[in-house]
């Protein structure tokens, strides 16, 4: 408690003396003989993205925040920010992008989807398990719809795609190599959610539009849905 209280007195006066270059370069200096160095501000412009390259290429492990629509995006915005190519390929190691989903009420109730339901949430023509929809009851106040659970994509640099953002390649590009290395998209995750019986196609075309353009790749075995507690929780 003691270091943190120190932390935040140290960037407040950085930051009320206006020098806010110094309070981020104060923070990875914090972290300097770690291996992990967190960078608490979110990456919105030039000085910040500089830091933040800067400690990743020096050896540190850094974590940090970026507005995007997707993974793919993060490289692009570094680049509209002004950063090089050629150190975004160097020090990126990964990008992580995510949203937010509902999660279906016990009350669901089990149906048959159309074919374009079926289409969209990438159900194969042997898949057997149930799929679901809301109904609405007084535990979650007739919504259908109780908790919520996260939609991800992970793209993992490689040689690939390093070669792409030294080219500039637009994220469309950068998206559809990560594709091909394994990268699961958010409007596929979304989709594994449904097929799982964890949220409702409705809900997960709400939250992320469907993937334009996407080369088809052989699917891996699907995970098994996430088990419930003995009380019924998520």
């Amino acid at each position: 408690m003691e270091s943190a209280r120190a932390f935040d007195a140290e960037l407040c006066s950085c930051l009320d003396r206006g020098d806010q270059r110094g309070a981020g370069t104060w923070l990875v200096q914090r972290h300097a003989d770690q291996v992990l160095a967190l960078c608490r501000a979110m990456v919105r412009d030039l000085e910040t993205a500089e830091i933040a390259v800067e400690a990743a290429l020096t050896g540190h492990l850094l974590f940090s925040t970026i507005h995007t629509n997707d993974a793919a995006t993060t490289v692009t915005r570094f680049l509209e920010m002004g950063i090089e190519p050629f150190m975004i390929s160097s020090s990126m190691l990964c990008a992580c992008a995510q949203r937010l989903m509902r999660r279906l009420c016990k009350c669901k109730v089990q149906y048959e989807p159309d074919e374009t339901e079926k289409k969209l949430a990438q159900i194969p023509p042997d898949f057997k398990d149930p799929i679901f929809k809301k109904k609405g009851c007084n535990k979650c106040n007739g919504s259908g719809y109780k908790g919520r659970t996260g939609t991800h994509e992970l793209l993992v640099m490689c040689d690939e795609i390093r070669e792409l953002i030294n080219k500039r390649a637009t994220a469309q590009d950068i998206k559809i190599a990560a594709v091909l290395n394994g990268m699961k998209t958010l409007h596929d995750d979304s989709m594994l959610k449904v097929r799982q019986g964890i949220t409702s196609i409705e809900e997960a075309l709400r939250v992320v539009k469907v993937d334009e353009h996407m080369p088809k790749v052989e699917k891996q075995p699907e995970p098994p849905p996430p088990t419930q507690d003995k009380h019924g929780g998520h």
